[in-house]
């Protein structure tokens, strides 16, 4: 209580200190202000003595008479007359005393009883120009000078032959401070303008490099520092501050021409653009003033004082069409995009309205200082809409970051999603060419395969163009061997061919270097598309490949790879469109050619992202020349020489490397871990006729229990799983010191496929990545590479190769029937057929799915219940991603897009969805495995 006493009592005597200071502050500054008003005046007269030379001033004219003049007015003067003017200096001239002329491009000479005492004339010093520039002239009097005959004499070649302007008499201190205070108030608002503007000028400077983009407010800022220089370069006490005026009277007039360029361009960009083809007419205006203005300043034809009526008028059509382009927006309500702009506008106008009428009041007003201010003001309203708009883009960028992370989320998902059923088709097909003799049944597998390869071409298109479009594509460079790369291309190119009337050409630089550093997936990629293109669309003739390279550098070619074809050609006017993502040229004519309107899309993007360049050239109806050059960095500089005899040396390699084709590893031990039971089958299936013992796993849980009883030489691990997945599962195996496993090499398994994927799994920790859909060639050389080299042998005797053949027919009895699919209303309909197909159209084989399904259904069931008891959503989430694989591998399509359903609410954390629709899923489930356990 104490404590919150003492606290109480030291926070009322800061507020009492703090009323004390500001009253007292208050008070000094009223007493400042009557003690100046009313209070005898102090100051040194004499000292700051100021006023106008009031005096009786005679014209002499060309014969010799005096008539008389009044100062300060215009003598009627041709250009370069030299004009006369006579005074008597008053008897009261003290000792110091000055008289201060003030002349604008005039030059003059002062004399004092035919005593030149005052000369001023820039000719030596200015630069250009045929008179001098305006500055104030002093003549220090004696008191001698008093009732002496004061001459002064001037001259000019602009508008102002025969002008006079006032001339001041008083101490020299005094006539500068008089000046000074002229002119305070419009240093002081023109220096502050200066300053904002400038700081304007540096922080848009540093945006454009935060942002990647120009500020809009970079414009204005010029415009206002123009304005400002204008300003204080016509202070009156100019000459003081500067070296030459000369040169700054020319920087004077100069800023006030470019002023409309810098305004025209900000006022253009804060109105969209709408009004850009207007804003030309003063920019170019200016732009055109300048040039011809400076060529005719510089030459000595026309000054630059002499202009005044031409540059007024630039920046009068400016703020004319600045007038009503915002007027025009505040009758259309467009005004609102930019209404704290539009506020300063008008306020500026406003102030601009004022400094004329203030002008010609003749009020006592520094010239431009109101405007000034309503610049200043304009300034500080575009510095708010600038930073509305920074927040603007700074949210649109969070956006589109979200955007990209769900996309890429979404992506992931999407192959994941895809290539699953996809590893099916393709697996089971797999065992159908493997292990059937019927001619008709490998036909119809081949035809499968070919169907299941261009599929998964489409889909790869389409996820490459997403991951290109948001970003997320990126390059895997490595050395790869060049002829290696033209082997498989060529290969390809010659399986497309066949059978078409159609002769391939190969023309490849023996010269070029034989090993490479690059993105050898993507530059394939490129060329199998282009190749892929000329066959489609030559229906006879001949395609031809040709392969180049140019010298960059020591380390570096630009490595060139054109395809020809003698096809349909392509018409000048569809060049342009050639490249556009989902088009594709003349849709009628070639409705029979298979794609998707993206292969040269992506070709080109990947091209460019290769830092390489695509073109074409084509003759319609004559064919076309697609052409690729990709810089390379040279690994190995010796050429390829004859591909003919790269190939036969390919061959040979290959053939002695034939374990990675066939092998047996009869004392390895394996074990498979998949939620999914069709994944397990197929898994075990594709391992048979390596003889490899295969345990297997349906979560990460039935995995820990497994690798503490037994030793694995290696496990393949699939990442999502419900409860554990892959990872955690890792994670428990490797820090589990008494596990017999915890140094087994671990293999994920997974479909989710991006360029990161490889180094996102080695970072967990796992040994190496597998990529669905399984290719048997790429997992036999997984297992090769993983497997201890004692437990891996090559199946090169007749026994061995017949041994194997005998354990993979007896796998499975393939039946010949035509998959039927056909959609069902109830969600508990099977299609038993579509169920058949991913079982290879084994009847015996799809039993074994079906007990699978049921056995992991009852599983799963219990785990359901408990998540949405606990709420966690992540789990129900990867149940129901689980269920909805098992359902849909037996047929059951309509329950397996409900579990897609209850997958997408669980991850969303639609907690809403799952408790109102989970009573209703479960029912299904239960009747469902009732109905498949009858089956």
């Amino acid at each position: 209580m104490e404590k919150e006493h003492q606290k109480d009592s030291f926070a009322f005597i800061v507020r009492l200190v703090q009323i004390f200071f500001g009253v007292a502050i208050f008070a000094i500054f009223i007493f400042l202000v009557i003690g100046e008003i009313f209070a005898p005046s102090e100051m040194d007269i004499r000292a700051l003595d100021c006023r106008v030379f009031e005096s009786e001033w005679y014209q002499v004219l060309d014969n010799g008479e005096k008539v008389p003049f009044t100062f300060s007015e215009t003598v009627d003067a041709k250009r370069g007359e030299v004009i006369t003017l006579t005074t008597v200096l008053p008897d009261d001239i003290y000792h110091g005393e000055n008289l201060a002329f003030r002349v604008v491009w005039q030059d003059v000479d002062i004399y004092i009883e035919d005593e030149l005492v005052r000369h001023y004339n820039t000719e030596d010093t200015r630069l250009f120009g045929k008179n001098s520039a305006f500055r104030y002239l002093f003549v220090e009097l004696e008191e001698e000078d008093a009732g002496k005959e004061l001459t002064y004499q001037f001259s000019s070649n602009t508008k102002y032959s025969g002008r006079t302007f006032v001339c001041y008499r008083g101490d020299n201190g005094g006539i500068w401070g008089f000046l000074l205070k002229q002119s305070f108030v419009r240093t002081i608002v023109s220096a502050f303008l200066m300053l904002m503007s400038l700081c304007c000028i540096l922080i848009c400077f540093i945006l454009k490099f935060v942002y990647r983009k120009r500020l809009a407010l970079n414009y204005l800022a010029w415009a206002l520092f123009l304005c400002a220089s204008w300003m204080i370069s016509e202070i009156e006490f100019r000459q003081t501050i500067f070296r030459n005026v000369s040169v700054l009277t020319n920087y004077t007039y100069w800023s006030l021409i470019l002023i409309p360029i810098p305004l025209g361009l900000y006022i253009n960009e804060i109105q969209s653009r709408i009004y850009q083809k207007f804003y030309v007419i003063p920019i170019v205006y200016s732009v055109v003033l300048f040039v011809v203005g400076t060529i005719l300043q510089v030459l000595d034809i026309v000054q630059f004082v002499d202009m005044l009526p031409l540059i007024h008028g630039a920046l009068l059509i400016a703020i004319m069409g600045i007038i009503v382009t915002i007027s025009i927006d505040t009758y259309k309500k467009r005004i609102k995009k930019y209404l704290a702009v539009g506020v300063g506008i008008y306020g500026m106008l406003l102030t601009a309205i004022a400094e004329l009428v203030l002008y010609y009041l003749k009020a006592n007003v520094s010239l431009g200082t109101v405007l000034a201010l309503g610049l200043v003001f304009l300034l500080v309203m575009a510095i708010i809409k600038t930073g509305q708009d920074l927040v603007n883009t700074e949210q649109k960028e969070r956006q589109a970051r979200a955007a990209k992370e769900a996309q890429a989320k979404f992506l992931a998902n999407m192959s994941h999603e895809i290539r699953t059923p996809i590893n099916a088709i393709i697996g089971m097909n797999e065992m159908v060419l493997r292990e059937s003799e019927d001619d008709a049944v490998r036909g119809y597998a081949h035809n499968i395969q070919s169907a299941s390869n261009m599929l998964l071409g489409l889909i790869n298109d389409i996820l490459d163009f997403s991951k290109i479009e948001s970003g997320q594509l990126e390059l895997v460079e490595d050395t790869y061997s060049l002829a290696k790369l033209l082997q498989d291309e060529i290969v390809l190119l010659n399986a497309r061919v066949a059978g078409k009337p159609i002769s391939t050409k190969i023309k490849i630089d023996a010269d070029a270097p034989s090993k490479l550093w690059g993105d050898e997936l993507r530059i394939k990629q490129v060329l199998t598309n282009l190749l892929s293109n000329a066959v489609k669309y030559t229906k006879a003739g001949t395609v031809t490949l040709e392969v180049s390279y140019k010298q960059i550098n020591v380390e570096t070619i630009e490595l060139c790879m054109a395809v020809k074809d003698t096809g349909i050609g392509i018409k000048n006017e569809d060049l342009s469109k050639l490249f556009d993502s989902f088009k594709r040229l003349e849709e009628n004519k070639n409705r029979n050619i298979e794609g998707t309107g993206l292969g040269l899309n992506i070709a080109k993007q990947l091209s460019e992202l290769m830092g390489g360049t695509i073109s074409v050239e084509s003759e319609y109806g004559k064919g076309s020349t697609f052409s690729i050059c990709i810089p390379q960095k040279i690994m190995d500089a010796r050429p390829i020489g004859r591909l003919e005899d790269a190939m036969l040396k390919r061959k040979a390699e290959e053939k002695k490397s034939r374990v990675q084709e066939f092998f047996v590893a009869p004392n390895a031990k394996v074990l498979v871990v998949d939620d999914n039971g069709m994944n397990l089958t197929l898994m075990k299936e594709l391992l048979k006729r390596t003889k490899m013992q295969v345990d297997l796993a349906a979560s990460g849980t039935e995995c820990l229990e497994l690798t503490k009883k037994k030793y694995y030489d290696i496990i393949l691990m699939d990442h999502m799983m419900p409860e554990l997945d892959g990872v955690e599962t890792l994670r428990l195996i490797r820090n589990d010191s008494e596990n017999i496993n915890s140094k087994t090499r671990i293999i994920a398994l997974t479909a989710n496929v991006s360029a990161e994927s490889r180094e996102m799994y080695l970072g967990y920790g796992f040994d190496d990545y597998f990529a669905k859909p399984i290719q048997t060639n790429k997992l036999d050389e997984l297992l090769v590479t993983h497997l201890p080299g004692q437990l891996v042998h090559k199946a090169d005797t007749e026994s061995d190769m017949e041994e194997a053949e005998m354990v993979e027919a007896a796998s499975a009895q393939i039946q010949q029937e035509a998959p039927v699919s056909s959609e069902r209303e109830s969600l508990l309909e099977i299609d038993h057929e579509t169920g058949l197909s991913y079982c290879m159209n084994s009847e015996e084989f799809y039993a074994q799915i079906c007990a699978s399904f049921v056995k992991q259904a009852r599983k799963y069931l219990p785990q359901l219940e408990e998540h949405l008891m606990k709420r966690d959503w992540k789990e129900y989430a990867i149940v129901s991603h689980g269920l909805k694989g098992n359902a849909k591998n037996i047929g059951a399509l309509h329950f397996s897009e409900l579990c897609l359903k209850h997958e997408m609410a669980g991850k969303a954390e639609d907690a809403a969805f799952i408790e109102a629709e989970y009573s209703s899923f479960v029912t299904t489930l239960e009747k469902l495995i009732e109905i498949v356990e009858k089956m």
